[in-house]
Order: C-alpha cells, then structure tokens, then sequence
C-alpha cells in the first residue's frame, strides 16, 4: 500500500527535516505533498522529451492508495529526501543525490523497457528501419526514445532517401539490369524519363543496347549490338548526324529531368525495334510508412549504413568503429550478390584480329562466321 501520507513522513525524517520519533508538523506536511505531485509532474513533462509513454499518477490526498507507485516507492523516498533538503536551505547530501539519480535512471529504464515497441517485428517499413538505425547510432537507448513525428525522425528518414538515391547510381548495389524497348519512329531523338518516349525513370547512364530486326515477334529474331558513345566530345566528331540507316550506335545525353537518345545512323520509322539495358529501379520510399520491398540482405545495409549517417550527423559525430565494420560488411555483401562482370573484349586495332577499323561502330555478330558451340572462323 502507497499513500502520500507515509511517503512524506519517510521523507521528512530521511531528509534530516524531522527527527525521529518527531511528528511533523501539519504545515511541512501539506507544503511536502505539494512537493510531491510537483515532482512527479515535473518527470512527466520530462518523460515527454524522453520519449517514455508511461504517465506517471499523482497522489489525489494524503491517505489514497496509489499502487502503480508500490514498486518504485524507493525512486519517491530518495528523490523527496534531496527536495527537502533543498527546500529548507539544507546542504545536499552526496551519497543521497547519487541514491537519487541512480532510482531515477533504473526507473525510467525499467519503464521504457515495459512499453510495447512502437513499431514492432522484423524490419519491413522505412519506419521500422530508421528507428532502429536510430538505435544503433545511439540516438535512442533505454532513457532515451523519439517521437513518430520528431524531427529526429524527419532527418533519418531524409537521410535514407538520399542514400538509396546514390545507391541507385551504383550498379553493384542495384540487384538486377532492366530491358526496355521501344519500335523506331524515324526521329531524330528519343527521350527517356517517366511519361517520354522510352517511359522510364530517367537513368544515369545506358549499359548495353541493340537493335532487332523485323520480324520484331517471330521466331529466331535477329538482335544487332549497338555500341555505347560514351561522350558528347565523341559524337561530336560524327560528321552527318542525320544519316539513315542501320543504327549502329547510340549515344545517351543525360540531361536533367529527361534524358536524350541518339541513335545513329537514324533508325527509320516502323523498321528497327530499339532495346536499352539499363538499372532497375531501387523502390525508394516516399513515406516513412511504405514498405522496403527489397532482397533481404538489403535491409542489414540500409540498417547500418543509415545509421552510421545519423551518427555523423549527430552533435559531435562519433561513429562508433564496430558500427562502420558492419555497414561495409553489409554493402559487400550486396557487392557480391549483384556482381556481373562481362567478357574481357578489346578492339581489333589491340586484339590482332581481322575484321575492321578498331575506331568504328559495326557491332559484333553480323559481320563475323560462326561454327556452332565454337569460335569464329573469321580468325
């Protein structure tokens, strides 16, 4: 049974206000119950900031029975005691305060331990992720919690967004390449972006490409490689730009928001079906609540990765050394899991090998004599 009336007399002796076998008086009595529910609605405001969802009862009178308090009575004893002293002008007590701090830490660490996880279970939703990045960064521990909408919160989850927007630029954290096609028109151009010619998310750069003949859907299509103009330097120096033909390259403007193609000689309309090979797509979020509807292994790099970023962008910027360990463990892991690396090929000019000018774009295949399951017979 806990009532404020014991609580205040166990105070009052405790703190050296009262002697024992003293009565206290009816003023320090009354003026010690204010000092109570004060306190305890002090910690509950503190308790906001902290994060720790458990609101603390105060007492209604002296003599009512407050059993949420009957484990943590010890936490109400050696926290009056240090009030008390200070109240009525005593010098603070060493040991006492310690007592004090140490009930205080171990309650409110008890306590936040007994709320239910906010968003409980394995890691599923940007959310999930970034509260526990918040918690290996250090940002949310046993005393200390966030709030959904907290701009600690906000940050972390602008910081995953951002991340995965330069993991999208790396091939080797993008699990698969994508092929997508588009039947020859006869312009001179192509766009590429969301709702253009080629309606896809405008890529950074292009990885492969061909061009198939008609029939585009028989059997046994024939694919023609095209070669990648790497720079804008190199299709400069194509001296008829508009010349129509068999493509044979194809040379990929990244301009901002929509991206250009140039496919030269210039495909004419109907003829030609032009294939691109470029990264998927990593499903960025864009609210906190969507799903990470990625690999597995993805989800210990966002994990560690995302926390490392909230602790350097945390006040002092410590990273712990064992945290940067697992977030590049984690990223190789994804590493190997995406690696494709392709045949070794070099020019003819290099290789030895007949069959054209080293400087030209005359894509593999057509121009060459193969034995089945065996190597050109070209040399």
């Amino acid at each position: 049974m806990t009532i404020a009336n014991d609580i205040i007399n166990l105070s009052l002796r405790n703190s050296g206000v009262n002697g024992i076998g003293q009565t206290p008086m009816a003023l320090d009595v009354d003026d010690s119950f204010k000092i109570l529910n004060a306190w305890i609605n002090e910690q509950n405001l503190v308790r906001r900031v902290t994060v720790n969802r458990i609101s603390l009862p105060t007492f209604p009178d002296l003599t009512t029975d407050v059993t949420f308090w009957s484990p943590y009575e010890h936490v109400l004893l050696t926290t009056m005691a240090v009030r008390l002293r200070q109240i009525y002008s005593l010098p603070p007590i060493e040991l006492d305060v310690n007592l004090a701090k140490l009930a205080m830490d171990a309650f409110n660490a008890i306590n936040l331990q007994q709320v239910a996880p906010v968003h409980a279970g394995i890691v599923e939703t940007a959310e999930q992720a970034v509260f526990l990045a918040l918690r290996m960064a250090g940002r949310i521990n046993d005393q200390q919690g966030v709030a959904d909408l907290s701009a600690d919160v906000n940050d972390a989850f602008a910081l995953l967004v951002m991340m995965l927007g330069q993991w999208q630029r790396k091939r080797w954290l993008v699990w698969n390449e994508q092929e997508i096609s588009l039947v020859s028109t006869g312009a001179d151009f192509y766009t590429i972006g969301v709702g253009q010619d080629f309606d896809f998310p405008r890529p950074d750069k292009i990885h492969a490409a061909w061009c198939r003949l008609q029939p585009f859907g028989g059997p046994n299509a024939v694919d023609r490689p095209l070669a990648i103009i790497e720079a804008k330097e190199d299709w400069a120096t194509i001296a008829i730009k508009d010349l129509r033909s068999l493509p044979a390259a194809v040379f990929y403007d990244s301009s901002f928001p929509t991206g250009r193609l140039y496919f030269w000689p210039v495909p004419s309309a109907s003829t030609y079906e032009m294939h691109l090979v470029v990264k998927a797509t990593l499903p960025i979020p864009a609210a906190i609540t969507d799903t990470l509807d990625m690999p597995p292994e993805y989800i210990d790099a966002i994990v560690n990765n995302l926390a490392v970023r909230i602790a350097v962008a945390s006040p002092g910027g410590q990273v712990s050394p064992l945290l940067v360990a697992h977030a590049r463990a984690s990223l190789n892991t994804i590493r190997l899991a995406n690696s494709q690396i392709p045949l070794l090929s070099m020019p003819a000019a290099l290789s030895g090998r007949r069959g054209g000018d080293a400087s030209s774009w005359v894509g593999r295949g057509l121009d060459m004599a193969w034995i089945v399951g065996g190597d050109c017979v070209l040399g």
